[in-house]
């Protein structure tokens, strides 16, 4: 059916902030992630923007960007949980992207699927959804 919901798991209504970088195609990362709001880096392995997260399920998020990336590319994703001191870490993958009319400077989304979650993040990420209103269509 045209417009139907596919998704394996629920979407939840959030309003994150998080950091991603991007694994180059040797698996080789950036070891740390810039803390500043703005920072973009234009090549592969280098710490990229801020960015926005306005909707999470147990199998994914919605990131909108200041930049787009292709379909295929491995993040790691710092997400900024409130209440949780540092960040929760994921890595996921690129599964679409369009451009979206949000708050500047945010011009592109991406829908992005969780590869891979340490288990204690896992729970406080769970623990998170659950305070969360469901994401309606």
């Amino acid at each position: 059916m045209p417009g139907q919901d596919r998704r394996q798991y629920p979407r939840f209504i959030a309003d994150l902030n998080a950091y991603c970088y991007q694994i180059d195609k040797n698996g080789a990362s950036e070891h740390h992630l810039a803390r500043v709001k703005g920072c973009v880096g234009e090549k592969e392995g280098e710490v990229i923007a801020a960015y926005r997260i306005t909707d999470i399920s147990k199998g994914g998020l919605f990131l909108m960007t200041i930049r787009k990336f292709p379909v295929d590319t491995i993040l790691v994703i710092e997400l900024l949980l409130p209440g949780k001191q540092g960040s929760v870490s994921t890595v996921g993958i690129v599964r679409w992207f369009r451009d979206v009319q949000g708050e500047a400077p945010y011009v592109h989304g991406m829908g992005v699927n969780f590869l891979y979650m340490k288990q204690e993040d896992w729970a406080t990420v769970e623990k998170y959804l659950t305070q969360l209103k469901p994401f309606v269509l």
